[in-house]
């Protein structure tokens, strides 16, 4: 739930969603996230494609809401479909995921709507490998005995700093409600 990962982790994605574009987006609550706005620079973008879901304000039609909630679901919400992903925690080394796309009814009903639609699982399975990848290779460095602990980039990670914050929190049995980025 950072974006100074796009660059690195998806090169293809950073030329038509800038770094700039992404910016962190937290109220008050059990959740991080994060938003893009606008949310692609290339109007033939796999995710612009399909029709908006009707009644959505013109504001929120060039933004994407990237939203973690805590402790293991996030989702990904745009102007025409939604990703979600929900992690299930099997062992200290082994994580369950399962994703979800949802799109306004009847998407699949018309002929060149469905091929769009797998253009777009096909988009996020992209994405979501390379996340995996990066993921995988955190933990590995998280458990090398050289890594003391500590944020590594104060200015992108305050989303991932808030979600460490929930977990300890939760061992230690302290139950609040974070504050979100304007009550500070």
């Amino acid at each position: 739930m950072e974006y100074y990962h796009l660059p690195v982790v998806h090169p293809k994605l950073t030329h038509v969603s800038r770094m700039n574009d992404h910016h962190r987006c937290q109220g008050k609550g059990m959740y991080s996230g994060m938003l893009t706005t606008p949310v692609s620079r290339d109007v033939d973008s796999v995710w612009l494609n399909l029709p908006a879901t009707k009644g959505i304000e013109k504001k929120h039609l060039e933004t994407a809401y990237h939203i973690c909630i805590f402790p293991n679901v996030t989702i990904t919400i745009l102007q025409n479909h939604a990703f979600c992903m929900i992690t299930d925690p099997i062992r200290a080394n082994k994580t369950r995921e399962r994703n979800f796309l949802l799109t306004p009814p009847l998407t699949q009903e018309n002929g060149m709507q469905s091929s769009m639609f797998l253009k777009l699982i096909k988009f996020w399975e992209i994405i979501n490998t390379q996340d995996l990848v990066i993921v995988e290779r955190v933990q590995e460095g998280l458990s090398n005995i050289a890594f003391t602990g500590g944020r590594m980039c104060f200015k992108f990670e305050e989303p991932l700093h808030r979600y460490q914050n929930w977990i300890a929190d939760k061992m230690c049995n302290i139950h609040r409600v974070h504050p979100g980025d304007h009550e500070k």
